[in-house]
């Protein structure tokens, strides 16, 4: 369990649940797992070209690396395929925590560029995964919204957006702020 004063004004709110990362959880039957996305960014820097820089946009072709990348971690049942040599974690001996064991119908990774997804079948497992490409809220101002009830998992986004199109971040008010 987290301390309290972690995200004190959420916490009261009573919805709030703090996750590790990656985590691993269930809801209404649906099983996720997830991480904030660095697993994904870190094999993206050896799967880029000499010379091309980190993505800052997302194209399409990009974002379908991206997807690439999580879809080769359901089918080798592995979230951290560079942990520990190039993603910063702790070196486990007898039990490497990121096996997906079993496998999980959504696998997701936050901070993405954009919003993308894909639905994978899974070859011995007899199950369709749901992956997802979560957008940086900071960035995109988007939200992802996912269809539980639904077979297919259908998926969206949700967009906030002030009158100029412009994404509405919100502000702690003045006398919040350091």
């Amino acid at each position: 369990r987290w301390h309290h004063a972690l995200l004190p004004t959420a916490a009261r709110c009573g919805g709030l649940s703090r996750m590790t990362n990656p985590a691993s959880f269930a809801a209404r039957g649906v099983e996720f797992v997830g991480t904030a996305g660095q697993n994904v960014e870190d094999v993206m820097r050896y799967k880029r070209k000499e010379g091309e820089k980190d993505a800052v946009e997302a194209d399409a072709k990009e974002m379908e690396k991206r997807l690439d990348v999580l879809e080769m971690m359901v089918r080798f049942t592995h979230i951290a395929p560079s942990a520990p040599d190039t993603l910063g974690c702790y070196p486990f001996e007898d039990k490497d925590p990121f096996v997906l064991d079993p496998i999980p119908d959504v696998l997701f990774a936050g901070n993405q560029p954009a919003f993308a997804t894909r639905a994978v079948s899974v070859p011995g497992h007899g199950k369709t995964v749901r992956l997802l490409c979560i957008p940086r809220f900071a960035s995109t101002a988007e939200v992802v919204q996912l269809a539980l009830g639904d077979s297919a998992r259908r998926c969206g986004t949700l967009r906030f957006r002030d009158e100029a199109d412009e994404p509405k971040v919100p502000q702690r008010p003045a006398e919040a702020r350091d």
